[in-house]
């Protein structure tokens, strides 16, 4: 890559909805939703991820929308991988714990 260029971005494995779509659309997808016309059927068959969620009222919005995944602080600040890797392995461990703890009170 020569100096000064940026990489291409890549393009996103999942539909995405930006803030400016979102805040444009919202009303407009509630009662289209509402009405059950062919974009709930559209819904069905695509995952869909809104981003820029940065509350959990913007989440909830979406979710009422049947939007599958956000993307946002509301769902984390950025991280390292490590970091985000490192939070995935304790919280694996601590279903496991819990899931033992469950067992053995439950055969107790």
């Amino acid at each position: 890559m020569a100096a000064g260029e940026t990489p291409a971005r890549a393009a996103p494995a999942l539909p995405s909805v930006d803030r400016e779509q979102l805040a444009a659309r919202l009303e407009h997808a509630r009662s289209a939703l509402a009405s059950g016309d062919a974009l709930h059927s559209l819904g069905e068959l695509l995952k869909t991820v809104a981003e820029h969620i940065e509350s959990t009222a913007a989440w909830g919005e979406v979710a009422s929308l049947g939007v599958d995944y956000v993307q946002g602080f509301a769902a984390g600040r950025a991280a390292p991988l490590k970091d985000l890797l490192d939070q995935a392995a304790l919280f694996q461990m601590a279903t496991a714990q819990v899931a033992e703890h469950v067992v053995l009170e439950s055969s107790a």
